[in-house]
């Protein structure tokens, strides 16, 4: 059994978003019988800041959680089933509204501060995952001689885990980070927070100042609503006693108007297509580039030209059967399509191919902007390329070795995120498959 299957047996099931002040009401009814907490959609358990959610996906995140619980070799109860829902209700608020506010308030936890709670200065919760419960020390394997947690075998641990402690330490690691978020959140809260000296000394009289008091007390229910008429004389002295209760912050106008729609009939629909086929039979007759773009030019109405190379299932379906087979200068039109007339002439047609493996050497040069250390002039760089094309020609197989000592390019360099022996785009200069969308620049 691994040292992660162990930990995870002993430590049970990982608990929940840290939260700030949320106060939950949660009916296991509604949850078994899909109806609503706090409305009357059927399939939805509850609203949170305007967003339903769906009882389908709560349930499911629900049966995760509890198999989850589960595979530690715990049986789920009726209240432990209710933890789990809490738990999971916990979740939705933290992805609905907490992590929202984080966002706003600009909180980030970068890769480097991540592998610092992990590894380097373990947080709070890393150490738990690692400690036995009964002796309060660290378990051997990552024990320094006095018992506390040695970050130094913790990370040759993190260098060699199998998939599956990988897979439970990606839990712990995403544990930690929205912990540590919510930690950063609440020191905000609490640096943000300020009350004066004459404030304190009046909070600390009010509680610590004692009063006697003898009152009668009739309760307003005893009353039958029966009993009290209230008449529009009521209504209104009620209202023109608290009119700023009833103030609208915005100005308003009251605007009578009338509105025509203007829509075509279908005979000036049949008007425009009759002069439409004349502009395509002249359209047609048009011979070069020039004599094409003054004709849409002159007669175009709304100056949508769409011009450019187009591939099957990229231009209109009323001639994308058709006129990938057709003859240069072939004409379609004129058609209706989206409550517009068109007319499509195939001006040429290009044979090229759609994508292309890529992997490449970039060689920097001062004053590029590629490599701000890099002295070499223009002329050096072109001189060095040509050198190592003409190595790559006698020898491709040395292209990793050459991207490794010559390349200029950033992306070559492993991510923190990964580890040695793992792909990543980039590795020994190799981006895999590119097409025209992929986001290089246009001279590539």
């Amino acid at each position: 059994m691994s040292v992660l299957e162990k930990i995870r047996n002993k430590t049970g099931l990982l608990v929940g978003i840290i939260a700030v002040a949320l106060v939950i009401f949660v009916l296991e009814g509604a949850l078994n019988s899909g109806k609503s907490l706090f409305g009357t959609n059927e399939r939805t358990v509850g609203t949170i800041a305007g967003k339903n959610i769906d009882y389908n996906e709560f349930q499911a995140k629900l049966n995760a959680a509890i198999q989850n619980y589960e595979q530690n070799g715990q049986k789920v109860d009726e209240q432990t089933k209710q933890g789990l829902v809490d738990q999971v209700w916990n979740e939705f608020l933290a992805n609905n509204v907490l992590k929202v506010s984080y966002t706003k308030a600009g909180i980030a936890i970068s890769d480097d501060e991540l592998y610092d709670l992990m590894v380097t200065h373990p947080h709070q919760i890393v150490v738990s995952q690692l400690t036995d419960k009964q002796t309060g020390k660290a378990y051997p394997n990552f024990a320094k001689a006095d018992g506390s947690l040695d970050p130094a075998k913790l990370a040759g641990f993190a260098q060699q885990m199998t998939p599956e402690q990988e897979a439970y330490w990606k839990k712990v690691e995403d544990y930690v980070h929205d912990t540590r978020m919510a930690e950063k959140y609440n020191n905000l809260l609490k640096k943000g927070l300020y009350i004066t000296e004459a404030e304190g000394k009046a909070e600390f009289e009010k509680q610590s100042t004692a009063y006697n008091v003898n009152y009668v007390a009739k309760r307003y229910s005893t009353v039958s609503d029966s009993a009290i008429k209230v008449s529009d004389d009521d209504i209104q002295n009620y209202y023109s006693n608290h009119t700023y209760l009833f103030q609208n912050p915005e100005t308003t106008r009251k605007i009578d108007y009338v509105a025509f729609d203007a829509y075509a009939t279908p005979e000036d629909i049949a008007d425009i297509k009759k002069q439409l086929a004349d502009i395509a039979a002249d359209f047609k007759n048009k011979k070069t580039l020039a004599e094409d773009s003054a004709l849409m030019q002159a007669e175009n109405d709304n100056n949508m030209v769409d011009i450019g190379l187009f591939k099957k299932n990229m231009i209109s379906p009323e001639v994308d059967s058709s006129i990938f087979v057709a003859e240069k200068g072939s004409v379609y039109g004129p058609f209706q399509e989206n409550n517009l007339i068109k007319i499509i002439k195939l001006e040429d047609k290009v044979n090229m191919l759609d994508s292309a493996k890529v992997r490449h050497i970039l060689i920097s040069f001062a004053g590029s902007g590629a490599a701000p250390e890099v002295k070499r002039t223009k002329e050096q760089a072109k001189k060095m390329a040509d050198s190592l094309l003409v190595l790559l020609k006698k020898d491709v197989k040395k292209f990793p070795e050459y991207v490794k000592n010559f390349s200029d390019d950033g992306g070559k360099k492993m991510p923190p995120t990964k580890k040695e022996g793992e792909t990543y785009m980039g590795k020994d200069g190799d981006y895999g498959w590119l097409n025209e969308k992929s986001g290089f620049v246009e001279s590539f």
